[in-house]
């Protein structure tokens, strides 16, 4: 299959609006886009941060579509990925 992940996947999620499309979060740092009508393959792929931190996560909902990596919530809308806007957070553990 071309177009593989080169680490492991983290997430799988439907893309928005669509069930023609599944979209995949590796730790390689890169979301990818794929057809699944027919034979499966990759149609882009989108690299989540500059510093191709670890994509820990990724979900959709019928409008956005959602990525977390270590450093940085990303807030997608489309298949097509345009970042509408990148929120860095970081974790505070209660005690």
């Amino acid at each position: 299959m071309n177009g593989v992940h080169t680490a492991w996947i983290n997430g799988l999620a439907f893309a928005p609006k669509t069930e023609k499309y599944v979209l995949s979060a590796s730790k390689d740092g890169y979301m990818k886009l794929w057809s699944v009508e027919g034979n499966c393959y990759e149609v882009d792929k989108f690299e989540v941060t500059r510093s191709k931190a670890a994509v820990e996560c990724i979900a959709t909902n019928s409008t956005y579509i959602f990525t977390g990596t270590r450093y940085v919530l990303g807030f997608y809308s489309s298949i097509r990925a345009i970042r509408l806007e990148i929120i860095p957070f970081s974790l505070h553990i209660l005690k």
